[in-house]
Protein backbone atom coordinates (compact mmCIF):
# COMPACT_ATOMS: atom_id res chain seq x y z
CA UNK A 1 0.00 0.00 0.00
CA UNK A 2 1.89 2.99 -0.90
CA UNK A 3 1.14 6.51 0.26
CA UNK A 4 4.59 8.56 -0.95
CA UNK A 5 5.59 10.14 -3.87
CA UNK A 6 6.61 8.51 -6.41
CA UNK A 7 8.51 10.87 -9.54
CA UNK A 8 9.15 9.44 -12.38
CA UNK A 9 11.38 12.36 -13.94
CA UNK A 10 9.75 11.31 -16.82
CA UNK A 11 11.91 7.67 -17.48
CA UNK A 12 10.47 5.01 -18.62
CA UNK A 13 10.06 1.65 -16.54
CA UNK A 14 10.38 -1.20 -18.89
CA UNK A 15 9.94 -5.05 -18.99
CA UNK A 16 7.31 -5.44 -16.29
CA UNK A 17 6.07 -8.91 -16.07
CA UNK A 18 3.64 -9.79 -13.66
CA UNK A 19 2.28 -13.56 -14.19
CA UNK A 20 -0.52 -14.28 -11.19
CA UNK A 21 -4.02 -15.99 -11.39
CA UNK A 22 -6.14 -15.50 -8.02
CA UNK A 23 -9.68 -15.03 -6.73
CA UNK A 24 -12.32 -13.33 -8.61
CA UNK A 25 -13.51 -10.57 -6.14
CA UNK A 26 -16.02 -9.33 -8.49
CA UNK A 27 -16.27 -5.66 -5.06
CA UNK A 28 -13.66 -4.04 -4.45
CA UNK A 29 -14.49 -3.99 -0.76
CA UNK A 30 -14.19 -8.00 -0.49
CA UNK A 31 -10.58 -7.96 -2.27
CA UNK A 32 -7.68 -8.42 -0.38
CA UNK A 33 -4.34 -6.78 -0.91
CA UNK A 34 -3.08 -9.55 -3.30
CA UNK A 35 -5.93 -9.01 -5.71
CA UNK A 36 -4.44 -5.82 -6.60
CA UNK A 37 -1.53 -6.01 -9.35
CA UNK A 38 0.21 -3.36 -10.81
CA UNK A 39 4.05 -1.30 -10.22
CA UNK A 40 2.17 -0.90 -6.70
CA UNK A 41 -0.80 -2.79 -5.60
CA UNK A 42 -2.51 -0.08 -4.07
CA UNK A 43 -1.90 3.69 -4.27
CA UNK A 44 -2.91 6.36 -1.71
CA UNK A 45 -0.08 8.88 -2.68
CA UNK A 46 0.66 10.42 -6.06
CA UNK A 47 2.41 8.66 -9.06
CA UNK A 48 3.84 11.40 -11.29
CA UNK A 49 6.14 11.33 -14.57
CA UNK A 50 6.19 7.92 -15.07
CA UNK A 51 5.72 5.48 -18.21
CA UNK A 52 5.29 2.19 -18.36
CA UNK A 53 6.04 -0.58 -20.65
CA UNK A 54 5.91 -4.72 -20.11
CA UNK A 55 3.12 -7.22 -20.01
CA UNK A 56 0.75 -8.18 -16.91
CA UNK A 57 -1.09 -11.12 -17.15
CA UNK A 58 -3.95 -12.55 -14.33
CA UNK A 59 -7.39 -14.82 -15.05
CA UNK A 60 -9.66 -12.99 -12.65
CA UNK A 61 -7.62 -10.30 -9.94
CA UNK A 62 -7.84 -6.24 -10.55
CA UNK A 63 -4.64 -4.95 -12.62
CA UNK A 64 -2.93 -1.98 -14.15
CA UNK A 65 0.33 -0.72 -15.25
CA UNK A 66 1.00 1.39 -12.42
CA UNK A 67 -1.35 0.12 -9.43
CA UNK A 68 -4.45 -2.55 -9.51
CA UNK A 69 -6.32 0.39 -6.82
CA UNK A 70 -5.84 3.79 -7.19
CA UNK A 71 -6.81 6.23 -4.48
CA UNK A 72 -4.78 8.42 -4.57
CA UNK A 73 -3.56 10.46 -7.50
CA UNK A 74 -1.75 9.69 -10.80
CA UNK A 75 -0.72 12.52 -13.00
CA UNK A 76 1.67 12.79 -15.89
CA UNK A 77 1.86 9.00 -16.91
CA UNK A 78 1.70 6.55 -19.65
CA UNK A 79 1.25 2.83 -20.37
CA UNK A 80 2.70 1.08 -23.48
CA UNK A 81 2.55 -2.78 -21.95
CA UNK A 82 -0.02 -5.21 -22.28
CA UNK A 83 -2.47 -5.74 -19.47
CA UNK A 84 -4.72 -8.79 -19.48
CA UNK A 85 -7.25 -10.04 -16.49
CA UNK A 86 -9.67 -12.50 -18.41
CA UNK A 87 -12.42 -12.93 -15.98
CA UNK A 88 -11.46 -9.45 -13.86
CA UNK A 89 -10.87 -5.91 -14.25
CA UNK A 90 -8.14 -4.38 -16.87
CA UNK A 91 -7.11 -0.70 -16.97
CA UNK A 92 -3.65 0.58 -19.23
CA UNK A 93 -2.43 2.67 -15.87
CA UNK A 94 -5.20 1.42 -13.09
CA UNK A 95 -6.82 -1.95 -12.79
CA UNK A 96 -9.79 0.52 -10.66
CA UNK A 97 -9.58 3.91 -9.35
CA UNK A 98 -11.74 6.16 -6.77
CA UNK A 99 -8.66 8.95 -7.37
CA UNK A 100 -7.95 11.05 -9.34
CA UNK A 101 -6.32 10.73 -12.87
CA UNK A 102 -4.63 13.58 -14.98
CA UNK A 103 -2.37 13.97 -17.87
CA UNK A 104 -2.53 10.48 -18.79
CA UNK A 105 -2.70 8.32 -21.77
CA UNK A 106 -2.30 4.39 -22.63
CA UNK A 107 -1.52 3.00 -25.89
CA UNK A 108 -1.17 -0.77 -24.85
CA UNK A 109 -3.53 -3.72 -25.50
CA UNK A 110 -5.86 -3.72 -22.97
CA UNK A 111 -7.93 -7.54 -22.48
CA UNK A 112 -10.57 -8.03 -19.41
CA UNK A 113 -14.23 -9.20 -18.02
CA UNK A 114 -14.30 -5.50 -17.09
CA UNK A 115 -11.72 -3.02 -19.24
CA UNK A 116 -11.00 0.30 -19.59
CA UNK A 117 -8.25 2.07 -21.36
CA UNK A 118 -6.63 4.63 -18.72
CA UNK A 119 -8.86 2.56 -15.87
CA UNK A 120 -10.55 -0.78 -16.13
CA UNK A 121 -13.23 0.62 -13.12
CA UNK A 122 -13.77 3.45 -11.28
CA UNK A 123 -15.85 5.52 -8.60
CA UNK A 124 -16.58 8.51 -8.82
CA UNK A 125 -13.27 8.59 -10.26
CA UNK A 126 -11.51 12.28 -11.38
CA UNK A 127 -10.22 12.20 -15.34
CA UNK A 128 -9.01 15.08 -16.88
CA UNK A 129 -6.81 15.40 -19.85
CA UNK A 130 -6.36 11.73 -20.75
CA UNK A 131 -6.52 9.66 -23.53
CA UNK A 132 -6.58 5.55 -24.66
CA UNK A 133 -5.01 4.46 -28.27
CA UNK A 134 -4.38 1.21 -27.22
CA UNK A 135 -7.03 -1.97 -28.41
CA UNK A 136 -9.31 -2.60 -26.21
CA UNK A 137 -11.23 -6.03 -25.49
CA UNK A 138 -14.26 -6.03 -22.58
CA UNK A 139 -17.30 -8.15 -22.22
CA UNK A 140 -19.22 -6.23 -19.62
CA UNK A 141 -19.41 -2.44 -18.86
CA UNK A 142 -21.97 0.18 -17.78
CA UNK A 143 -20.96 3.46 -19.84
CA UNK A 144 -19.94 3.15 -23.36
CA UNK A 145 -18.88 6.24 -24.00
CA UNK A 146 -16.33 6.37 -21.01
CA UNK A 147 -14.79 3.07 -22.30
CA UNK A 148 -11.39 4.96 -21.92
CA UNK A 149 -11.71 6.41 -18.67
CA UNK A 150 -14.71 4.09 -17.17
CA UNK A 151 -16.47 5.37 -14.48
CA UNK A 152 -19.79 4.15 -12.38
CA UNK A 153 -20.42 7.75 -11.59
CA UNK A 154 -21.85 9.17 -14.87
CA UNK A 155 -22.28 12.49 -13.32
CA UNK A 156 -18.87 12.84 -13.28
CA UNK A 157 -17.40 14.82 -15.97
CA UNK A 158 -13.90 12.74 -17.74
CA UNK A 159 -12.13 14.74 -20.37
CA UNK A 160 -11.05 11.71 -21.95
CA UNK A 161 -10.52 10.87 -25.47
CA UNK A 162 -10.78 7.21 -26.87
CA UNK A 163 -9.05 6.13 -30.92
CA UNK A 164 -12.68 5.39 -32.66
CA UNK A 165 -11.45 2.01 -33.70
CA UNK A 166 -9.84 1.01 -30.66
CA UNK A 167 -12.66 -1.42 -29.66
CA UNK A 168 -12.11 -4.65 -30.57
CA UNK A 169 -14.76 -6.19 -28.85
CA UNK A 170 -17.72 -4.85 -26.56
CA UNK A 171 -20.41 -6.68 -25.43
CA UNK A 172 -23.10 -6.19 -23.08
CA UNK A 173 -24.68 -9.05 -20.20
CA UNK A 174 -27.70 -9.32 -22.90
CA UNK A 175 -24.74 -10.32 -25.88
CA UNK A 176 -25.61 -6.87 -27.06
CA UNK A 177 -22.57 -5.35 -29.07
CA UNK A 178 -22.34 -1.27 -28.15
CA UNK A 179 -19.62 0.51 -29.64
CA UNK A 180 -20.89 4.55 -28.79
CA UNK A 181 -18.47 6.74 -28.36
CA UNK A 182 -19.03 10.13 -27.27
CA UNK A 183 -15.32 11.29 -27.62
CA UNK A 184 -14.21 9.35 -30.18
CA UNK A 185 -11.65 10.35 -32.33
CA UNK A 186 -10.09 9.10 -35.44
CA UNK A 187 -6.79 8.20 -36.10
CA UNK A 188 -5.99 11.76 -38.57
CA UNK A 189 -6.66 13.62 -35.55
CA UNK A 190 -4.55 11.94 -33.02
CA UNK A 191 -2.15 12.51 -35.85
CA UNK A 192 -2.45 15.97 -37.29
CA UNK A 193 -2.08 17.73 -34.05
CA UNK A 194 -5.78 18.44 -33.10
CA UNK A 195 -6.13 16.13 -30.50
CA UNK A 196 -2.48 17.01 -28.43
CA UNK A 197 -3.84 20.90 -29.28
CA UNK A 198 -6.97 20.04 -27.32
CA UNK A 199 -5.60 18.41 -24.73
CA UNK A 200 -3.78 21.51 -23.80
CA UNK A 201 -0.69 22.40 -21.65
CA UNK A 202 1.68 19.66 -21.04
CA UNK A 203 0.78 17.56 -24.38
CA UNK A 204 3.56 17.60 -27.20
CA UNK A 205 3.92 16.09 -30.47
CA UNK A 206 6.28 16.05 -33.02
CA UNK A 207 3.91 16.36 -36.44
CA UNK A 208 4.82 14.01 -39.10
CA UNK A 209 6.60 11.54 -36.28
CA UNK A 210 4.14 11.34 -33.59
CA UNK A 211 1.53 8.88 -34.25
CA UNK A 212 -0.39 10.55 -31.40
CA UNK A 213 0.12 13.22 -28.47
CA UNK A 214 3.17 11.98 -25.93
CA UNK A 215 4.51 14.15 -22.65
CA UNK A 216 7.78 14.40 -23.44
CA UNK A 217 8.88 18.11 -24.02
CA UNK A 218 11.70 17.57 -25.77
CA UNK A 219 9.00 16.64 -28.71
CA UNK A 220 7.56 19.41 -30.71
CA UNK A 221 4.63 22.08 -29.28
CA UNK A 222 1.70 21.87 -31.50
CA UNK A 223 -0.09 25.23 -32.67
CA UNK A 224 -2.78 26.21 -34.70
CA UNK A 225 -2.82 28.72 -37.36
CA UNK A 226 -6.79 29.61 -37.14
CA UNK A 227 -6.03 31.60 -40.70
CA UNK A 228 -5.13 28.41 -42.23
CA UNK A 229 -7.00 26.20 -40.59
CA UNK A 230 -3.95 23.77 -39.71
CA UNK A 231 -2.40 22.21 -36.49
CA UNK A 232 1.94 22.66 -36.77
CA UNK A 233 4.90 22.54 -34.63
CA UNK A 234 6.91 25.78 -32.84
CA UNK A 235 8.52 26.77 -34.68
CA UNK A 236 7.77 24.37 -37.69
CA UNK A 237 6.67 27.59 -39.27
CA UNK A 238 9.79 27.77 -41.93
CA UNK A 239 10.25 31.39 -41.72
CA UNK A 240 9.56 31.58 -37.90
CA UNK A 241 13.02 30.07 -37.87
CA UNK A 242 14.77 31.29 -40.11
CA UNK A 243 13.37 34.84 -40.59
CA UNK A 244 16.49 36.31 -39.28
CA UNK A 245 18.95 34.73 -41.44
CA UNK A 246 17.80 34.58 -44.71
CA UNK A 247 15.67 36.81 -47.43
CA UNK A 248 11.95 35.66 -47.65
CA UNK A 249 12.21 36.50 -51.04
CA UNK A 250 14.78 33.79 -51.71
CA UNK A 251 12.43 30.79 -51.86
CA UNK A 252 13.78 28.33 -54.45
CA UNK A 253 13.07 24.79 -52.98
CA UNK A 254 16.66 22.76 -52.49
CA UNK A 255 17.03 19.27 -53.61
CA UNK A 256 17.63 17.04 -50.40
CA UNK A 257 17.67 13.61 -49.55
CA UNK A 258 18.02 11.92 -45.54
CA UNK A 259 20.09 8.69 -45.36
CA UNK A 260 21.38 7.07 -42.74
CA UNK A 261 20.26 10.12 -40.32
CA UNK A 262 22.34 12.14 -42.40
CA UNK A 263 20.52 15.43 -44.42
CA UNK A 264 22.35 15.52 -48.06
CA UNK A 265 21.76 18.45 -49.84
CA UNK A 266 22.47 18.46 -54.00
CA UNK A 267 23.88 21.48 -55.89
CA UNK A 268 25.70 23.61 -52.64
CA UNK A 269 28.86 24.12 -51.11
CA UNK A 270 27.72 24.41 -47.47
CA UNK A 271 24.14 24.27 -45.27
CA UNK A 272 22.73 24.86 -42.09
CA UNK A 273 20.15 22.51 -40.47
CA UNK A 274 17.87 24.04 -37.81
CA UNK A 275 15.66 21.86 -35.26
CA UNK A 276 12.19 22.83 -34.43
CA UNK A 277 13.21 24.80 -31.47
CA UNK A 278 15.30 26.93 -33.94
CA UNK A 279 18.63 25.60 -32.51
CA UNK A 280 21.41 25.00 -35.00
CA UNK A 281 22.75 21.14 -35.08
CA UNK A 282 24.67 21.55 -38.45
CA UNK A 283 27.26 19.20 -36.48
CA UNK A 284 25.13 16.42 -35.34
CA UNK A 285 24.49 15.65 -38.99
CA UNK A 286 25.02 11.78 -39.68
CA UNK A 287 23.38 11.46 -35.80
CA UNK A 288 20.23 13.37 -36.30
CA UNK A 289 17.29 12.58 -34.06
CA UNK A 290 13.68 11.62 -35.21
CA UNK A 291 12.04 15.58 -36.12
CA UNK A 292 11.45 17.70 -38.12
CA UNK A 293 14.52 19.96 -39.55
CA UNK A 294 14.51 22.73 -41.94
CA UNK A 295 17.89 23.28 -43.95
CA UNK A 296 19.00 26.57 -45.11
CA UNK A 297 21.49 27.20 -47.96
CA UNK A 298 22.47 30.38 -49.93
CA UNK A 299 19.30 32.25 -48.52
CA UNK A 300 16.90 29.20 -49.71
CA UNK A 301 14.78 26.71 -47.08
CA UNK A 302 13.76 23.18 -47.36
CA UNK A 303 12.37 21.21 -44.65
CA UNK A 304 13.39 17.15 -44.00
CA UNK A 305 11.98 14.96 -42.01
CA UNK A 306 14.34 12.44 -40.31
CA UNK A 307 12.95 9.16 -38.81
Amino acid sequence: HFTGTFDGHFHKISGLYINKNGKHAKEWSSADKYDWLGLFAINSGIIKNTGVSGVITSDSITSGTLCGRNAGKVVNCYNEGVVTSTNGRAGGLVGYSEGSIHNSYNVGDITGFIAGGISGEGFCSNFEHCYNYGKITTQEHYHYDDIACYNECWWQDTDCYILSDSIYEVMDTDGHVNTSIIHGRIADQFANGELCYELGEGWYQTLNIDPYPVLDPTHGKVLYDEEKGIYYNYPDNIYSVVNEIMDEKQTASLLTFVVNRQVIVIGVDSFRIINMFGHDVTALNGSLADGVYVVVADGNVAKVVVK
